[in-house]
């Protein structure tokens, strides 16, 4: 069991502490623990079942965070012992708690990927799935009550795929789109998401011949790139596809494309010019070819990392200790801010970006918050067992850190007081 630190301790008995001090307007800061859930770490969890366990991942839709993992070997059930060969997935909401879980009948391959509360795998027996809640309508029957939490895994559609082994994109979160891209070594696949139907099946070929570096799922079709650098030396070139999967547009940006992201319907593009003749810039492709914006930036794409929060028409560009906010709807900068170094790639949504690393308010890394004003947010020192740069998800109103078999659940919002850490 992990020691009872001081920052434990205060976070544990937070909700108890909110109560008994409400009418002192207590509420909990932001970085504060809220809340901390054993999932067991792999090896260890599985190894004491009589399971290995490898491919594990990750993976949240703003909503729901998901773990899933491939699993093999003999254990022992209530029914004696059995022999797994399976995925097992678990979704949890921004509570921590389990909403719903199962497992498969044949092991993950490739990369799944996780939206809407619904889970899509590539198995290993030729078949892409798409898993969600099993509702059941129990009408008070506790039997029937029994019977769904044990079986609450429901597979929505699958659809038959024998060819290599597919990185699953969905758009972005809050973003409505009709497909589910499957990305090869040798091309890429189309599927309807709502019924797994394949809408279209692509070759490099397709493509120029080129090797495709980036796919970004669009709310009107997707955005496919080859950066040009492998291969023989190509120039950079960026393919816009319908939904039925109609290549529309083909660009050659002008210079080379640090990032793609895809914000609405538009690519955004992240350039930056090797020889540095040319300043650095953000650049917006529309499904018609029409580029209308282009800003210059005041940090590099080469070193930098897009965070697209589509709901509010707005990209993050995080650089080495600079923030960039850039509108797409108006085609303006909206700030900047110097004086912030993240670790690994942040997060955001339209409140503001969290992550692990340091500024204003840190001189050593912790996890620290940037309002989507551009204001210092709050900064906090992270939890002794965490250190600085667990896996970090926005989860509903919570941001959840992931690290050894445990999740935290921490207030994203800083509150009327802040709790002294240590």
């Amino acid at each position: 069991m992990p020691p009872v630190t001081r920052r434990r301790l205060l976070g544990t008995t937070a909700a108890g502490l909110a109560t008994a001090v409400a009418g002192c307007g207590y509420q909990p800061g932001g970085g504060e623990l809220d809340w901390e859930r054993s999932v067991g770490s792999g090896d260890s969890f599985a190894a004491a079942a009589g399971l290995s366990t490898d491919d594990e991942r990750w993976l949240a839709d703003g909503e729901f965070v998901a773990r899933v993992r491939n699993r093999s070997g003999r254990t022992f059930t209530i029914d004696g012992y059995v022999e797994l060969d399976d995925a097992f997935l678990t979704v949890r909401d921004s509570s921590g708690e389990r909403s719903w879980s199962g497992s498969t009948d044949a092991r993950y391959t490739g990369e799944p990927a996780f939206a809407a509360g619904r889970a899509y795998l590539h198995l290993e027996d030729g078949r892409v799935v798409a898993l969600e809640r099993n509702e059941v309508d129990d009408s008070g029957d506790a039997d029937a009550a029994a019977r769904s939490e044990a079986t609450d895994l429901a597979t929505r559609w699958e659809t038959a795929w024998d060819g290599p082994a597919l990185a699953l994109h969905t758009a972005a979160p809050g973003v409505d789109s009709s497909l589910l891209v499957g990305v090869h070594r040798d091309g890429l696949a189309g599927f309807d998401i709502d019924s797994g139907d394949i809408r279209f099946e692509f070759t490099n070929e397709t493509f120029d011949g080129r090797e495709l570096d980036t796919v970004v799922v669009a709310a009107d079709g997707l955005w496919a790139l080859s950066s040009g650098d492998r291969g023989g030396g190509h120039t950079p070139r960026l393919f816009g596809l319908a939904p039925d999967g109609d290549v529309r547009v083909t660009i050659s940006p002008p210079m080379r494309v640090g990032w793609l992201t895809a914000v609405g319907s538009a690519a955004v593009l992240g350039l930056t010019d090797p020889a540095e003749s040319l300043a650095p810039e953000l650049r917006t492709v529309a499904p018609t070819g029409e580029q209308p914006v282009t800003i210059e930036l005041a940090g590099d794409p080469a070193d930098g990392t897009p965070i697209a929060v589509p709901a509010a028409d707005r990209v993050y560009h995080v650089g080495t200790d600079v923030i960039e906010a850039i509108d797409i709807a108006s085609g303006t900068r909206e700030w900047r801010r110097e004086g912030y170094s993240f670790r690994d790639a942040p997060v955001a949504d339209a409140d503001g970006i969290y992550g692990w690393g340091t500024g204003p308010e840190l001189d050593s890394c912790g996890l620290t918050a940037v309002t989507a004003d551009g204001e210092p947010w709050w900064g906090v020192p992270p939890l002794a067992e965490l250190g600085c740069g667990a896996t970090l998800e926005l989860v509903g109103d919570r941001l959840v850190a992931i690290s050894d078999g445990r999740m935290y659940g921490l207030h994203k919002k800083p509150g009327r007081r802040y709790t002294l850490f240590s």
